[in-house]
């Protein structure tokens, strides 16, 4: 899984002295206060509420003071110490899923001030189509460039847009999806790339990538959901449709989820996509059914999707009854959220079962909370392991595995037990 170390990979980066500004003088269009009204949590909502507050309170051991935004170590020296959005996905998707559980002037002004920031990441330059660069302030024509994150950071951005009610947001969404559908997509065979220069983390012209169809399905439903827009309809079935024919529904496949594309790893035999591709298309169906909900099939899929997920969690050692996720915390938090989502459905609907989902995501976020902490600092795998997979052994310190692990406990704010 050492797929994510982009930061070292990238070609070239933009010197950034300076190029983050507070939200305040920025010039996006920012509703004051947005009109949501507080909702009463349960016990459990409130306990996970107060961990996840103040897991990212402790995020600002990371902050950058000379260049105004958060390192990607602890104490970085690099010369380009910033995080890339990879590293930063999780914590944007914290500050949202707070405010979403809490909507205080204080919550919604942390995801404002984020989400503004957020937009640094735009390169107008990239060729032939502009869209999210990996680190803040890249700004070359050919800089190396994911679609995978940009459907992440897609999702973001619509997350930030339901608590603050900033139309900005959306189209910067859009802008992301744009990016994918004209830069991504391929229009011969399919599929998704992973990154501009068509090289996936096998270290060559490999094939489309797994996590990326996943995320930008889950863009383009929850895009259509939105607007109601049947081109962004249109674009989230063709994604899924392809993922079903080539991943969920290959020959060699018979586990009831999805896989990696099997030229993606260089071998024949089927490795199981990640938590988080599998967890964004459980996402992405759930969000597509509560959008048409004539369209019930959606809604199977998702369960069946979900329930084989969590079976194949379960018989992994050690064995639990809802099963261990241990793909890293990165991976593991997206597949919280998209089982967070198909539970949210269900518990809405009256849908018996749905507590099966609930105490998949409770057990794991149990396994963060026993895991050595000190006062909201959570550094570690959720096995108990210092070695985070996707990282270096030897590497700590890591913005994205505390931001990812607070994750967890702000999802869960949001679900009623």
């Amino acid at each position: 899984m050492l797929r994510r170390l982009r930061k070292h990979h990238l070609t070239r980066a933009t010197a950034i002295t300076g190029v983050l500004a507070s939200a305040a003088v920025l010039a996006l269009p920012v509703s004051a206060v947005a009109k949501n009204h507080p909702r009463a949590l349960s016990p459990q909502q409130t306990t996970y509420l107060n961990q996840a507050t103040q897991g990212v309170g402790q995020m600002q051991a990371w902050w950058n003071k000379k260049l105004g935004w958060y390192n990607e170590l602890l104490n970085d020296t690099a010369h380009y110490p910033l995080a890339s959005i990879w590293d930063t996905v999780p914590l944007f998707e914290a500050l949202d899923e707070i405010a979403a559980a809490s909507p205080t002037s204080s919550h919604i002004a942390a995801v404002t001030s984020f989400a503004n920031s957020a937009v640094k990441y735009w390169n107008p330059d990239l060729k032939p189509e502009a869209g999210f660069a990996p680190y803040p302030g890249d700004k070359a024509s050919d800089q190396e460039t994911f679609f995978d994150d940009n459907g992440w950071w897609g999702l973001g951005f619509l997350d930030a847009y339901q608590v603050t009610h900033t139309k900005a947001y959306v189209y910067q969404a859009e802008n992301a999806f744009h990016f994918v559908q004209t830069q991504g997509w391929d229009s011969k065979i399919g599929g998704i790339w992973w990154v501009t220069t068509h090289a996936s983390d096998c270290g060559g012209n490999c094939g489309q990538d797994g996590e990326a169809i996943a995320a930008d399905s889950y863009l383009a439903s929850r895009l259509y959901q939105l607007t109601h827009d049947p081109y962004y309809l249109t674009w989230a079935e063709t994604f899924i449709q392809w993922a079903n024919a080539n991943l969920l529904n290959h020959p060699l496949n018979d586990r009831g989820y999805y896989i990696l594309p099997s030229p993606n790893n260089g071998r024949s035999d089927p490795d199981r996509m990640p938590a988080d591709g599998n967890g964004e298309m459980v996402a992405a169906m759930t969000t597509l059914c509560e959008a048409d909900p004539l369209d019930t099939f959606w809604c199977s899929d998702a369960q069946t999707l979900a329930g084989n997920l969590i079976y194949w969690y379960s018989q992994l050692p050690p064995s639990s009854p809802y099963g261990d996720v241990n793909d890293g915390p990165q991976y593991d938090t997206i597949l919280m959220r998209g089982m967070i989502t198909l539970y949210g459905y269900e518990y809405a609907n009256g849908i018996s079962g749905a507590s099966k989902l609930y105490n998949f995501v409770t057990s794991n976020a149990a396994r963060i909370i026993a895991n050595p902490a000190n006062s909201g600092r959570y550094p570690d795998a959720w096995n108990g392991s210092a070695s985070i997979p996707g990282w270096p052994s030897s590497t700590t310190g890591q913005l994205q595995t505390q931001a990812a692990n607070v994750s967890v406990f702000a999802d869960l704010a949001n679900a009623t037990p």
